[in-house]
């Protein structure tokens, strides 16, 4: 909400550059200014803060940052809660009048710098009030972190330490790694390059904000959605048609609950499984307004005729009192729905994936080949889908699959952590083929995305700079290394599977991208990502991946095959993106850039860049 507050029809663009001194930030605002200046209506500028509180100009050119001593702590509160102040306020009557103008506002340093640099800014206060005012204080649309090796920033200036500067750059380095919106640039490379890959960067962004389809907003069915149901459902509005309620999220998702009654709708919102406090919040006050019959009050109400396709599952399922329940996905090229077909009471007798177009049908038709593949091995602590029927036929592709009984694996101990990632070791252990890494599958097949990626424009210039640094530091360390394969799943995550703590059993509902002999790790880097990103942490990571690799019998450092993942997961997105012919929307930006900075984390442990 604080950040829908402030950037809320904004038009234009708000971007920070931070970096230590002497990494040509003027510079490069200076040449940002002047290359984008067709690009926006008008271009502002302003140094560390909008200065609406300040009269006059930037002051004189800071020469010894270091040099004066810090405020009281009194004094530096008083000074903190001024800038607090200046930056929203200034940020309401003249950050957002010029984007709301379509301006392109640059800001050189920002808030956040005084986190990284308290002395220059004099402060002596509580580093703790500073970290919480941060947290309501405008955010931009990007970060621009200049990154240059720190006996480079002491050859430029000799303004503070050495050590100093080490600490300013690893400070601005993990905040790049934190924000999912920031883009690393080396800034070692001339100006002219770091320019072009910043420009780059600006304008991918406005690319994916423009190709992204209008959201949906909460309750509203828009018509590109309704084209989609008639393209994947054969669904059309009619006054005779199906009741259902739309309930559609920000992010994009949208679901459709049977409103037939009041108990029916409720089990159908079984389909939309939130992971964050505040979105399980909004679930339980939805199910309590369907049962208080106040539904139509908050979710709008539509007819739909989906007959051929409601004809087809009752016959699957041999049913002919059914209710459908439709999760309609995220946007995206493999964008498919998933259906939860009910009975009268509510209970749930199956799910039903939708193969529409080409490249869902071949997730589907893929998903079908893995679950038959994955049941010859003897790994009875993994529990796979159960197809109730593949009709891949006509129109659709359906993979019909029975409901899996399990307990709730969304609240995982350490020790839940565990049972998952002995799943996989067995897994890892019940097939696998070795080859040397360089002669791979998986290595053959970056390759060849490569040559496809790396020639076109699809990939800004600074993440084509961190994939091409990805691949150096693989080849250097592994090339000829003689390595097992093992299949991967593609999809392991806290959401996608079950877990069965009084057997040790584990359920996985979602293979469309497994596949075999691949990079050993894959889904348990893959299984802690999406923990990772539900509670932010996951206790004694290392010790799990150990547990992993020592049972395999690998002994080389874990990260290495982290990044492997990483180059994968990314090459194969934006695979995805190239072959549909579109550009990758706002979300799937957002992604890129957090694997490209996840990337460059990991190479910094390991020593690659």
């Amino acid at each position: 909400m604080r950040n829908k507050l402030f950037a809320a029809n904004s038009n234009g663009l708000f971007v920070v550059v931070l970096g230590s001194d002497g990494t040509i930030k003027r510079m490069l605002i200076q040449n940002l200014q002047r290359e984008l200046r067709g690009t926006f209506k008008d271009i502002v500028y302003f140094h560390f803060m909008p200065r609406l509180l300040r009269r006059g100009g930037e002051g004189k050119p800071v020469t010894n940052p270091h040099g004066k001593p810090p405020r009281s702590c009194f004094l530096s509160i008083l000074k903190l809660i001024y800038y607090w102040l200046d930056f929203n306020l200034g940020y309401l009557f003249k950050v957002r009048p010029a984007l709301k103008k379509s301006a392109l506002v640059l800001f050189d340093r920002y808030f956040d710098d005084l986190l990284i640099d308290p002395k220059r800014y004099r402060y002596g206060g509580p580093m703790a009030l500073a970290s919480l005012l941060q947290r309501f204080t405008p955010r931009p649309s990007m970060w621009l972190l200049l990154d240059v090796p720190e006996e480079v920033i002491f050859q430029r200036k000799q303004e503070v330490s050495l050590r100093e500067i080490n600490r300013q750059r690893k400070t601005y380095r993990q905040l790049a790694f934190e924000l999912p919106n920031a883009v690393l640039l080396d800034a070692t490379l001339s100006v002219a390059e770091t320019t072009a890959q910043a420009q780059d960067a600006i304008l991918s962004y406005l690319k994916a904000h423009a190709s992204t389809h209008q959201r949906f907003g909460f309750g509203k069915l828009e018509r590109n959605a309704l084209e989609y149901l008639d393209l994947s459902l054969g669904a059309k509005s009619e006054q005779d048609g199906q009741p259902f309620y739309y309930l559609g999220l920000p992010n994009g998702r949208g679901f459709l609950l049977p409103a037939t009654t009041p108990k029916i709708a409720a089990a159908g919102l079984t389909i939309y499984t939130p992971q964050k406090k505040r979105t399980k919040l909004t679930k339980s006050f939805l199910k309590s307004c369907i049962y208080l019959g106040i539904a139509n009050l908050i979710l709008p109400r539509y007819h739909l005729n989906i007959t051929a396709l409601y004809k087809e599952l009752q016959n699957v399922f041999k049913k002919d009192n059914i209710s459908l329940s439709v999760s309609l996905g995220f946007f995206g090229p493999h964008r498919k729905p998933v259906i939860m077909v009910m009975d009268e009471r509510g209970n749930a007798l199956g799910y039903v994936k939708v193969g529409w177009n080409e490249p869902s049908r071949r997730l589907v038709e893929n998903e079908v080949h893995a679950i038959q593949e994955l049941a010859k091995f003897k790994t009875p602590k993994l529990i796979l889908p159960q197809i109730a029927a593949f009709r891949p036929s006509g129109k659709w592709y359906l993979l019909c699959t029975y409901p899996q009984i399990i307990q709730s694996g969304e609240m995982l101990s350490q020790d839940d952590i565990s049972i998952y990632v002995s799943v996989l070791c067995s897994l890892a252990k019940a097939q696998t083929m070795s080859c040397s890494f360089i002669n791979s599958e998986y290595w053959q097949t970056i390759y060849q995305r490569l040559e496809i990626l790396l020639k076109g424009d699809l990939v800004p210039l600074y993440q084509k700079t961190t994939i091409m640094r990805m691949v150096s530091c693989l080849e250097r360390n592994l090339s000829t290394t003689i390595l097992p394969w093992v299949w991967k799943l593609g999809d392991f995550t806290i959401w996608n599977t079950g877990l069965d703590r009084n057997n040790g059993r584990v359920s996985v509902i979602d293979l469309e991208y497994a596949r075999p002999n691949w990079l050993m790790g894959w889904d348990v880097f893959h299984f802690l990502n999406s923990i990772i990103a539900k509670r932010k942490e996951v206790d004694d990571q290392q010790t799990l991946l150990q547990q992993f690799f020592s049972e395999i019998g690998v002994t080389l450092d874990a990260q290495y095959f982290h990044l492997g993942y990483l180059l994968d997961l990314m090459t194969e997105w934006y695979m995805t993106w190239y072959e549909s012919g579109e550009y990758p929307n706002s979300y799937s930006f957002r992604e890129f850039n957090r694997l490209a900075n996840q990337a460059n984390k990991v190479m910094d442990r390991l020593s690659c860049l």
